[in-house]
């Protein structure tokens, strides 16, 4: 009886100890915890859904780098995303991409990363990514924490 006490207790902090691994944050940084609880959002303006996960928003880091996803069936996908994606800070100012590493242009599926300079102070940020697929401004806002 004292062996089947021991092995749930063993099960029972090798799931906690999992769990906490997974979604606590074990082994990593106050920033990358709170950067990991910023979710994806998908826009499905227009032909082209244009999905956004934040990847790196740590206010130490070099760069502030964004997982974005574009897919159509009807379109071809044109253009460097670099070029029509700006982070808008709490002022209002605008902030072009440093660089878009991903796919290249030319299909109906395009994913990659969309790199830029931090905004220091910032608590909000928002991805403004204009002029796809005949849609002006696609908007995606988060709270940094």
């Amino acid at each position: 009886m004292k062996s089947k006490t021991i092995a749930s207790r063993f099960v029972g902090w090798s799931v906690v100890f999992a769990f906490m691994a997974t979604f606590g944050g074990i082994g990593q940084s106050p920033s990358a915890v709170a950067a990991t609880s910023l979710v994806a959002q998908t826009n499905r303006e227009g032909n082209v859904e244009v999905k956004v996960t934040p990847r790196t928003l740590a206010a130490d880091a070099a760069v502030w780098e964004f997982e974005v996803t574009f897919s159509t069936h009807s379109v071809t996908l044109t253009g460097d995303p670099a070029q029509f994606s700006v982070l808008v800070d709490s002022r209002g100012n605008t902030h072009p991409a440093l660089k878009w590493k991903g796919d290249p242009a030319g299909s109906h599926h395009r994913k990659g990363s969309l790199q830029f300079k931090p905004l220091a102070g910032d608590a909000a940020v928002e991805l403004r990514i204009n002029g796809v697929a005949g849609v002006a401004s696609r908007s995606f806002r988060w709270q940094r924490q």
